[in-house]
């Protein structure tokens, strides 16, 4: 045992009754049929809508789809960036420069101004000017703002940024074409911008066509 104080410790060696340690049997009990194949499936579930019971039916399905041995099935609620990035890493490789910037984000809000500034610098892209837009208004404002005013070049994510929505809707092709057909060459995250413009500018319709057709993909098998 150690205890310890602002100006020192002490510690002692006490024997622990090992009769009295709880311990857990990891012998295979039910072993698997040898003569089968098996694969191990990983599958998450949406549940947008917080409630106990769209969580219980949604782990129910896969319990019922996949988890036919429950003592193997692991469950895991993924409620922040920690997490999602600790469950990233586990199902998909990423390089070296990807893991340092998603790093650098999850430990933004203890860097300093100088350190925010080198890390902008070093990792500026429309995932960390969408990250400072929700996640550092202040520094976004600041530095991120100006600096897409000034581009000569501006992108349909930049021009969500600025809040300049007509331009976004411009650059759709939405109000030439009147259809949703014009999103085609805007990936799933502009996609999911344009959605949010269509609202905001009044077309309530092509906005829900626009999130159906993503929500639709989302349910496709990767």
């Amino acid at each position: 045992m150690l205890a310890t104080t602002e100006k020192g410790y002490t510690y002692g060696l006490v024997s622990i009754d090992h009769s009295a340690l709880m311990q857990r049997d990891l012998a295979l009990t039910m072993p698997y049929d040898s003569a089968k194949s098996f694969s191990e499936i990983r599958r998450p579930a949406h549940c947008l809508k917080l409630s106990s019971y769209v969580i219980d039916v949604s782990l129910q399905m896969l319990i019922n789809s996949f988890a036919q041995d429950l003592t193997s099935t692991e469950m895991q609620i993924v409620d922040s960036l920690e997490k999602v990035w600790l469950v990233q890493k586990e199902l998909t490789r990423f390089n070296s420069d990807q893991k340092a910037f998603i790093d650098s984000m999850l430990k933004w809000h203890t860097l300093k101004q100088d350190q925010k500034l080198k890390s902008y610098s070093e990792y500026c892209s429309h995932d960390l000017n969408l990250f400072l837009f929700f996640k550092d208004r202040q520094f976004f404002d600041a530095v991120v703002r100006p600096f897409l005013a000034n581009k000569m070049e501006k992108t349909f994510t930049d021009f969500w940024l600025l809040g300049n929505f007509g331009r976004c809707i411009e650059w759709a092709g939405i109000e030439a074409m009147h259809t949703q057909n014009g999103v085609t060459d805007l990936n799933i995250a502009e996609q999911c911008l344009l959605v949010h413009v269509l609202a905001k500018k009044g077309q309530p319709q092509r906005a829900r066509d626009i999130a159906d057709s993503i929500r639709d993909c989302s349910k496709e098998p990767s």
